[in-house]
């Protein structure tokens, strides 16, 4: 009777060690575990020593002509038993030796089955001829093979298909409508106000709120339609099951107000909502790449249109999507062909009204549409990746010029928290300054709350590298996110700006007012200087002197605007006297 191990890993006991010699390498190598030879006479023994399932391996004569369907195993009681003969593999002979392991199934003793790779070696044992029959256990395998073909077509984030399956998918799709003359509609969904949530948040929350919105999506649809992540906040659904337009677009409005609805997440209340452009087979295409495109031209059109909202692919559409192609190509070669320009604001004395500091505003002067305001091209940068190399430029030409002034102002450089989280601002600072002999004293730093969410930590240590420098650092745009105070505490900054949305209320309601003065009263208990932006009116400037506002900023005072055109200010003059048409006059507005 052949002798046979059970199914499992080898204990690490003196009489497996002894045996390991028998076993030619080439075919150890294909055996993981450590390998185990026995003959008849120590199976009983051995069998009760081993417990987990890994490796069966059987030493038979090759007299014996028994089917491996015939060998016994491993009662469970550590007894061998001839009169046990559960099928252990579904081969009825090892293959020849000259033969690549094959894989076979294997039923184990509790009955459990699995895949297995079956491996057969001739030996020489105890002085006679023999055959090394290896039992493979490959669940654990087949599980990461499975996990990684998951992985190849799943998201891993929200587990919803991904674009290769998607493009598969729809493939399909158009084959099957093709043969059978149907239709099918592909919607291209958008998240709205997504981008404010991770800058304000953090990606932790973004990343949960994205798994929230696969689940309400997912609840909306047929389960035969395909609802697929693009990439970051964009997502596509396959609509097969009732591709008429009037169910699209019933479908397409269920799930703009099923995202509509505030989301919960760790305590915080946030709304989004999404932009849904739907292109249909075969009118507005024949192939996935020409109808994903047209649906996603269709979504811009709803983004452009002020989100929120559906609207169907139109041919006149196409035209506006190889615009906003063509410009993000144009935009990615704008530093070197030196079409960046600055414009500058100058923020005043709340008190004397004398020019204190000059905050740098890219714009960009394109060759043949003029100047294109940052409200266009900034989110093309930020999302291309190229809001880096535009960010390094305005640090280094912001320096540039400062360091030209005959007057020794302040200027204030925005960073935004991709670029302070990708960059190393800090060098670039530094290099700036270096460079162009600045006195560091003389620069501003500003930053929102979003470059501390992430990972306050490591954000709190760049923010200290750029302070030993010797510049100042400001916190934007204080007060639009709930963690504002709670920053404050995380690291000092020298001076924080009201964000213009406080600003504008004044003089219109009790709650605006009573806001902005604890915003400033907070400012001042802690030390830091206040700025206000967005300062427009008489009256906004007015009260903001009354509550004793340290900085004023906005279009009362100056709009942005080259540099040539402050030459002239006289830095005597008070605020009073910065009228709103004094101040056009001087910004050449």
């Amino acid at each position: 009777m052949p002798a046979v191990g059970p199914v499992g890993p080898w204990p690490r006991t003196r009489q497996f060690r002894s045996i390991e010699g028998w076993i030619p390498n080439s075919f150890a190598t294909c055996i993981s575990g450590r390998p185990l030879l026995c003959s008849s006479n120590t199976a009983s023994r051995l069998n009760s020593s081993v417990n987990s399932r890994r490796v069966l391996l059987v030493i038979r004569a090759p007299r014996s002509h028994r089917s491996l369907s015939e060998v016994s195993t491993n009662t469970g009681q550590g007894q061998f038993s001839e009169q046990t003969v559960p099928s252990l593999l579904r081969r009825e002979r090892c293959p020849p030796s000259e033969r690549e392991p094959e894989e076979v199934r294997f039923q184990a003793v509790d009955g459990t089955q699995g895949p297995a790779e079956l491996s057969c070696q001739p030996i020489q044992y105890l002085g006679g001829a023999a055959t090394a029959v290896a039992l493979r256990d490959l669940s654990s395998v087949k599980r990461d093979e499975a996990r990684i073909r998951h992985l190849a077509r799943n998201d891993t984030l929200t587990n919803l298909p991904n674009r290769y399956t998607l493009l598969e998918r729809l493939g399909i799709a158009l084959d099957t409508a093709a043969q059978h003359r149907g239709a099918i509609a592909i919607a291209y969904v958008d998240l709205d106000r997504f981008k404010a949530v991770n800058d304000l948040y953090g990606h932790a929350i973004g990343d949960a709120l994205l798994v929230q919105v696969s689940k309400r999506v997912l609840a909306e649809i047929q389960s035969s339609d395909t609802f697929a992540r693009i990439g970051g906040d964009e997502f596509a659904l396959i609509l097969t099951s009732e591709p008429q337009p009037e169910k699209v677009s019933a479908t397409a409005a269920r799930v703009i107000e099923a995202l509509g609805l505030p989301f919960l997440i760790e305590g915080h209340r946030l709304e989004i909502g999404a932009s849904i452009g739907i292109a249909f087979y075969p009118d507005n295409g024949a192939t996935s790449d020409t109808l994903l495109r047209a649906a996603d031209a269709a979504m811009y059109r709803v983004k452009q249109e002020g989100r929120g909202g559906l609207r169907f692919y139109e041919a006149s559409m196409n035209a506006q999507l190889q615009a906003r192609l063509q410009l993000e190509q144009e935009l990615a070669g704008a530093v070197e062909r030196d079409e960046l320009m600055l414009h500058y604001q100058p923020l005043v004395n709340g008190v004397t009204g004398k020019v204190e500091t000059f905050e740098a505003l890219v714009r960009w002067q394109h060759p043949s549409r003029g100047i294109i305001p940052p409200s266009e091209f900034v989110p093309l940068a930020e999302g291309t990746g190229l809001i880096d190399g535009i960010g390094r430029w305005v640090i280094e030409q912001a320096c540039r010029d400062a360091a030209s002034w005959e007057h020794p102002w302040r200027v204030s450089v925005n960073v935004s928290p991709s670029q302070f989280r990708r960059s190393d601002v800090t060098g670039i600072v530094a290099n700036a300054l270096l460079v162009n002999a600045l006195d560091p004293t003389r620069v501003v730093v500003e930053v929102t709350e979003g470059v501390l969410i992430d990972d306050a930590v490591k954000a709190v240590a760049t923010l200290n590298r750029l302070r030993e420098l010797g510049i100042r650092i400001a916190l934007d745009d204080f007060g639009t996110g709930y963690s504002s105070l709670s920053y404050l505490q995380l690291f000092r900054f020298d001076k924080f700006k009201i964000d213009k949305s406080f600003v504008k209320k004044l003089g219109q309601n009790e709650d605006a007012l009573t806001l902005t003065r604890t915003i400033i009263n907070l400012g001042h208990n802690l030390g830091l200087q206040v700025t206000a932006e967005g300062v427009e009116t008489q009256a906004q400037l007015e009260i903001l002197q009354t509550l004793g506002c340290d900085q004023i900023q906005g279009y009362f005072v100056a709009r942005p605007a080259p540099m040539g055109t402050f030459t002239e200010l006289d830095r005597a003059r008070t605020i009073a006297q910065f009228s709103k048409s004094q101040l056009r006059r001087s910004a050449g507005a």
